[in-house]
C-alpha cells in the first residue's frame, strides 16, 4: 500500500488537466506546465492544506529531484523525477518512502548550533581586541633585607633604630612576583 501523500500525487498527475500537469514524454517524471494554474486549480484540490512551497518541500522529503533544463526566460517548465514514480509502472510507488530524521541529523543540528555560538563568541572577542586599551603602568618594587626577614633572627629589623634610607636593596621584582604579594598584605 503506497503512502497516502504519494497516492494523492499519483492521482493528481493522472487525473488533472494535461495542459497544467502531465507525465513527461519518457513517463519517468511529471511536468508542471503552468505554476499559477497548478496552484490555483490542481494543488488545492489534491493537497488542500498546503501551498506550492509546501508541495515542493514534500517532494524533496520523498527524494524527488527537479529539472529545469527545458525552461526558457518566458516559459518555466519544471520536471520532477523519482526513480519509483513512473507512468508505466504504477505499482512501484509502493517503494517510495519518506526520509526519516535520524539521530545523526539531530546531532548535526546540535553541532551547527554550538559552532554558531562559538563563532559569535570569537567575533565578540575580536571586537574587544580592536578597542583601544589603556597602557598598564610599569611597577618595580624594591625589597629590603629586613622586609624579607622579619622574624626574630633578623640581623636588621624594625626595632633596631636603623635609618630606613640606609637599608640596601636586596632584589628588584615585577608586580606579579611573590614579594609584591607579601609586601601588600
Amino acid at each position: 500500500m503506497p503512502n497516502a501523500w504519494i497516492q494523492a500525487l499519483h492521482n493528481m498527475v493522472v487525473g488533472s488537466d494535461k495542459t497544467i500537469i502531465n507525465w513527461n514524454s519518457d513517463g519517468n517524471g511529471f511536468i508542471i506546465h503552468d505554476i499559477n494554474k497548478f496552484t490555483t486549480y490542481v494543488l488545492s484540490k489534491y493537497f488542500p492544506n498546503g501551498g506550492y512551497r509546501t508541495f515542493i518541500r514534500s517532494l524533496s522529503w520523498y527524494n524527488f529531484s527537479l529539472d529545469r533544463t527545458k525552461s526558457t526566460k518566458t516559459i518555466k517548465v519544471y520536471t520532477h523525477y523519482q526513480g519509483n514514480f513512473c507512468r508505466d509502472h504504477p505499482g512501484k510507488i509502493n517503494d517510495i518512502k519518506r526520509k526519516q530524521v535520524t539521530n545523526d541529523l539531530r546531532s548535526l543540528k546540535k553541532l551547527v548550533k554550538k559552532i554558531t555560538n562559538d563563532i559569535q563568541l570569537i567575533k565578540n572577542q575580536q571586537i574587544n581586541l580592536k578597542r583601544p586599551r589603556e597602557p598598564e603602568p610599569e611597577y618595580k618594587e624594591v625589597i629590603y633585607y629586613d622586609d624579607v626577614h622579619d622574624d626574630e633572627d633578623t640581623v636588621i629589623d624594625e626595632d633596631s633604630n636603623v635609618n630606613q634610607e640606609s637599608k640596601k636593596p636586596l632584589i628588584e621584582s615585577n608586580i606579579n612576583s611573590y614579594v609584591l604579594q607579601r609586601y601588600n598584605s
